[in-house]
């Protein structure tokens, strides 16, 4: 496979790590507080304080999702037998 094409899997494989893992996050935070993920700043219910907790938590689980993502990609494409 060539580099280009690789790069491509890349991509689409941390993109669909991402999605999934803001879902786990989004499912999580429901599990633990009783409601929805803050993501609308102008609701009033929602404090400063867990905005920054779910903005936190999220920058951590996506930076893990890409890195552990990318890191099994290239494993993966070091095993492909060159043609």
């Amino acid at each position: 496979m060539n580099s280009n094409a690789q790069k491509i899997v890349v991509a689409g494989a941390v993109a669909l790590a991402g999605l999934v893992a803001g879902k786990v996050l989004e499912k999580g935070w429901k599990a633990v507080t009783g409601h929805a993920a803050p993501v609308d700043f102008s609701d009033d219910q929602t404090t400063i304080s867990e905005f920054v907790i779910y903005a936190a938590v999220s920058g951590a689980l996506l930076a893990l999702a890409r890195a552990a993502t990318q890191s099994q990609t290239q494993k993966m494409f070091a095993q492909v037998p060159k043609a």
